[in-house]
């Protein structure tokens, strides 16, 4: 939960801002290296950073609205057992805020469910493997 406090701690994490592209990427990094060096060493855990480019419009009347976006940031981490399988388990989570929110990220708890995965001393082989 240290993590998460660190993540609040930072404030509002707007996309794009220092404090969502560096500092929060650089909390949830170090967190993602810490449960790989102490999972079981049945698990591989891979991740990404990946930095996409595109644009979407928004249909708002009367003209609507384009919105355009380059070299955001994706924090992949991807799950699976040691041994070749057709399972996995990716875990997906935003850790930016909007403007002007204390800076909460709830969904970074699922860095938490994917943490209790790793601590199994046995892998993944079925999706309803308990």
């Amino acid at each position: 939960m240290a993590d998460l406090m660190k993540l609040v701690a930072l404030g509002p994490k707007v996309t794009g801002s220092y404090e969502c592209d560096v500092h929060a990427v650089r909390i949830i990094r170090q967190e993602v290296a810490v449960i790989a060096q102490t999972m079981h060493p049945v698990h591989l855990l891979q991740q990404d950073l990946q930095k996409p480019k595109g644009a979407f419009h928004m249909k708002f009347k009367p003209y609507g609205f384009q919105s355009v976006y380059d070299k955001i940031q994706n924090i992949a981490v991807r799950l699976g057992p040691k041994k070749p399988s057709n399972h996995s388990i990716l875990v997906n989570c935003h850790y930016d805020t909007v403007p002007e929110s204390p800076g909460k990220i709830f969904s970074f708890l699922l860095l938490r469910v994917r943490e209790a995965f790793c601590s199994r001393r046995r892998p993944h082989s079925e999706p309803n493997d308990q």
